[in-house]
């Protein structure tokens, strides 16, 4: 269960799942309350697994000290997924507690704090604090080499490359056009990190379409999962059920504009099984009913499971399809 507790973020990533729209916006709750906090524990379940605590930047809470201290309570598994410029008080209570750190590497090219944030990282190194990166890949040629600079300098025990995801209302980057060379990318990326370090722990995102990876990158991947402790998740698809502030949760971002797919309050399910339950359902229902709505015709495409979970960038290419058909009609008017 992933907790986004604020809206609040000291940076504006242009592959943000979020999109400036939802940042920006004044008549969305902005904090969760502890109160709410306490009741989504109660609810949830959490003892016997990961809670994640997301954002925003999760560090910018105002209450982000209490509400850790109130997740202890009831489980020891709590991540947080981080830009690392927070202050160094909140790194090091976050190490004191025993948090799993998954950090976003992409955040430092080109930052003015890139400094400070790699004295974090050498804080974690020098205490042999086991934390995670992940590095959101934008183009198919994207140069890679600072996230393999980091892996060398700073030793994460996981590694995640993935393509960037269809967002909130697809406003943020994410190129729909068919290119195999994301899958390459990913693959070469894989390949790179276990040369390395053969160690490293590689959760692959759900976010690339199956399409996007040729059959040689996708055996490739199969290879590196063989043998090493390769995650490679873009076989299957499973929802991440973010609760925002206002209590709202979705399969996943990419699907938030499904009307089946959104749920406005998450008490109006018994518990958080019986929510899973029922959007997992539903997925599997709406992934079948919109169908593949690209024109690939090289690979085989099944509606009910695909090489990757591809609702969402189904949504995103019939919303630009209808994009399309709009200026098109409006040319000929």
């Amino acid at each position: 269960m992933n907790l986004l507790i604020n809206r609040d973020c000291n940076t504006t990533c242009d592959f943000c799942f979020h999109g400036e729209g939802y940042l920006n916006k004044k008549d969305v709750k902005n904090e969760m309350s502890l109160t709410d906090v306490q009741r989504l524990l109660n609810w949830g379940g959490v003892s016997s697994g990961q809670l994640g605590l997301l954002g925003g930047e999760p560090t910018m809470h105002s209450q982000f000290n209490e509400i850790v201290n109130l997740c202890k309570q009831y489980t020891s598994n709590i991540g947080v997924m981080t830009n690392l410029l927070c202050d160094f008080e909140t790194l090091k209570f976050m190490v004191r507690n025993h948090l799993t750190i998954l950090i976003n590497i992409k955040t430092l090219k080109g930052h003015t704090q890139q400094a400070r944030i790699e004295k974090s990282l050498q804080y974690l190194n020098d205490n042999s604090y086991p934390w995670g990166m992940a590095y959101s890949v934008v183009e198919e040629d994207e140069d890679l080499s600072l996230g393999y600079e980091i892996i060398k300098k700073y030793k994460p025990v996981t590694v995640r490359f993935a393509a960037a995801c269809p967002g909130r209302k697809f406003s943020n980057t994410f190129d729909l056009s068919f290119k195999e060379g994301f899958g390459r990318k990913v693959a070469e990326a894989a390949h790179i990190t276990r040369n390395i370090n053969p160690l490293i722990v590689q959760p692959a995102e759900c976010a690339l379409p199956g399409c996007f990876t040729s059959e040689y990158d996708f055996n490739k991947l199969v290879k590196i999962t063989t043998g090493s402790p390769v995650i490679h998740r873009t076989t299957n698809c499973a929802g991440n059920f973010d609760i925002y502030p206002d209590l709202h949760t979705h399969w996943c971002p990419a699907t938030e504009d499904h009307p089946d797919l959104k749920v406005d309050n998450v008490f109006e399910y018994e518990s958080f099984a019986h929510l899973e339950y029922s959007l997992t359902n539903k997925y599997h229902k709406a992934l079948h009913d919109m169908g593949p709505q690209c024109a690939v015709k090289d690979y085989e495409c099944n509606k009910d499971f695909c090489r990757s979970p591809c609702l969402g960038y189904n949504m995103a290419l019939e919303n630009q399809n209808k994009i399309r058909s709009i200026e098109v009609a409006t040319i000929g008017v």
